[in-house]
């Protein structure tokens, strides 16, 4: 593996377990002297990790971990709530037993590993919630639908959706996985995409709560220095 590749992966850990909030500056010099390599592989790093939609590279200022809006989230939401709805239908209608049979054993993956600590992994679940979803595209065979959906599914937003999630609601999405299985297995469109559709409403539905929780916590902290201050 070259050293690009393994600052990238080190990286993408730290950033899929939360070590850095959106907004957060990554210094190239910073991460070379902490990763004890020079800092062109730390540069190709952060293309790479810029490429996936974790951070975002600016002229003249550098790489910081991607901040997204309210308006833009939302509307990623919106875009995958109809794509992937979509795509588990045609898969309801086209699946074989094999892929079933692998759909499930992704499922079991992520259920296991959004157990509470210390067994839950973020970085475990990213990569078979990945692997899920996309098993789903390959099955619904779109690939017009394929590459709509590479556009918005952005590594930043589902990691962020994660860890906005508390333990009922990584239940609740984990379970999401076997019943949308299970709709594909049965062969009932209607199913799968209505599963679908709650699945993607529920991720949501988490990460707009958490915001606004953080948004009148930070209030609260900022009204409380003020008062302090008078």
């Amino acid at each position: 593996m070259s050293q690009a590749a393994t600052a990238a992966e080190v990286l993408r850990s730290r950033l899929l377990h939360g070590d850095f909030l959106p907004g957060d500056r990554l210094g190239e010099a910073e991460i070379a002297e902490e990763l004890d390599m020079s800092r062109t592989p730390v540069r190709e790093a952060l293309r790479m990790l810029a490429a996936d939609g974790l951070i975002e590279i600016q002229k003249n200022k550098g790489a910081r971990v991607t901040e997204w809006s309210e308006d833009e989230l939302s509307s990623i939401f919106e875009i995958r709530f109809l794509l992937e709805s979509l795509a588990a239908r045609r898969a309801a209608e086209r699946s074989t037993p094999e892929d079933v049979q692998l759909l499930n054993d992704l499922a079991e993956k992520i259920r296991y590993y959004s157990q509470p600590d210390p067994i839950r992994d973020f970085e475990k679940i990213a990569k078979y919630n990945s692997q899920f979803h996309r098993e789903i595209l390959r099955i619904s065979a779109s690939e017009a639908l394929t590459v709509a959906v590479d556009r918005v599914m952005f590594v930043a937003v589902l990691s962020r959706t994660r860890h906005s999630m508390d333990d009922a609601a990584m239940n609740r999405s984990a379970n999401h996985h076997f019943e949308i299985t299970a709709a594909i297995a049965a062969h009932q469109p209607d199913w799968a995409e209505s599963t679908m559709r709650s699945h993607i409403l529920s991720a949501r539905t988490s990460l707009f709560e958490s915001m606004a929780k953080k948004a009148q916590e930070q209030s609260s902290l900022t009204d409380a220095s003020g008062g302090d201050q008078q």
